[in-house]
């Protein structure tokens, strides 16, 4: 009987030791686990810390002569939201610049870009220089696919780069017409210039004795032009402010620091076609424009039923 027993307490005391022994593994395997989980994963602390990041690139300023002069400029508030087990955005100067210092773009400066766009392939599928046409826009205004923004501030103005963009700072996974889903792209891009942002246009008070009429339109020059006016299917750029009656502005070309350009005779409102048409290039107006030639007795968007709009619009060019 003693021997049993102690045999059956020994029995108990392995199997205790076999109890613990699994215990700690199972804990073990819990506590990689949730390390793993939090190594791999997007925790808030990790989307937090991913706000502001700061990169250092090193661009060369050309002199009149051989001389070279390296530069590391530092740019901020370069954000990327991260997708695990993707490529980031890659910038590589091709071409470097020959202003006399190095000036990169920054949030809010509107800056005006060559540029041509290509599949990983070499396939083109838009190009700027093929339109003879640069693209402004505003940086950091999230009018740009994200990894245009941002690139765009790696590269000194005067100089040519080329720009990686991986799909999901690109168009995502569903892409757009010509575009696949998760498509990358590469941009080769010319930085030309960065433009002062326009002074917003001020509610004009004219001269009610020296408005003019243009069949139902009303309205006042405020600068004069010079040169032919443009004719119907040309491409006119123009900057423009609205308002309603009230004085309140609900549009501004010149607030968004963009020239607007569209055909004369297409899809504007018949009161902007109507002014526009009579107009010279460098001429500034401010119009009113009845309810039948801008939205109607229905409206749209915030523009109520039956209002009517007043504009300025200054003619910068058409071709």
């Amino acid at each position: 009987m003693r021997s049993f027993n102690q045999k059956i307490n020994s029995s108990q005391k392995g199997n205790t030791g076999i109890i613990f022994i699994g215990v700690g593994f199972c804990l073990l395997l819990a506590l990689m686990t949730y390390v793993a989980g939090r190594g791999l994963g997007e925790s808030k602390e990790e989307v937090k810390a991913e706000k502001n990041v700061e990169v250092n690139v090193t661009v060369t300023k050309k002199n009149s002569g051989k001389e070279v002069i390296k530069e590391i400029v530092k740019v901020t508030n370069m954000v990327e939201k991260p997708v695990n087990e993707k490529p980031s955005l890659s910038v590589t100067i091709l071409e470097e610049t020959n202003m006399p210092s190095i000036v990169m773009p920054k949030d809010g400066d509107i800056v005006s870009i060559h540029y041509q766009g290509l599949f990983e392939n070499g396939k083109e599928f838009d190009s700027s220089y093929n339109r003879n046409e640069p693209l402004n826009f505003q940086v950091g205004a999230g009018r740009m696919i994200q990894g245009m923004d941002q690139g765009v501030k790696m590269i000194p103005i005067g100089a040519k780069a080329k720009l990686s963009i991986p799909w999901h700072l690109a168009y995502g996974e569903h892409g757009r017409p010509g575009i696949p889903p998760k498509a990358n792209l590469i941009f080769v891009m010319e930085v030309l210039e960065v433009m002062p942002k326009p002074t917003p246009h001020v509610f004009p008070k004219p001269d009610g004795s020296k408005a003019k009429t243009l069949g139902d339109l009303k309205y006042w020059v405020l600068k004069t032009g010079n040169g032919p006016k443009p004719k119907v299917g040309q491409k006119v750029k123009v900057h423009y402010t609205g308002w309603f009656e009230s004085g309140k502005s609900f549009d501004s070309s010149k607030k968004r620091g963009i020239p607007f350009k569209f055909n004369l005779g297409g899809r504007v409102i018949k009161g902007w076609n109507q002014m526009v048409a009579n107009m010279s290039k460098g001429e500034s107006v401010f119009v009113s424009i009845p309810s039948h030639l801008a939205y109607g007795p229905y409206g749209r968007g915030g523009i109520p039923g039956g209002a009517t709009l007043l504009f300025q619009i200054d003619l910068i060019d058409f071709r």
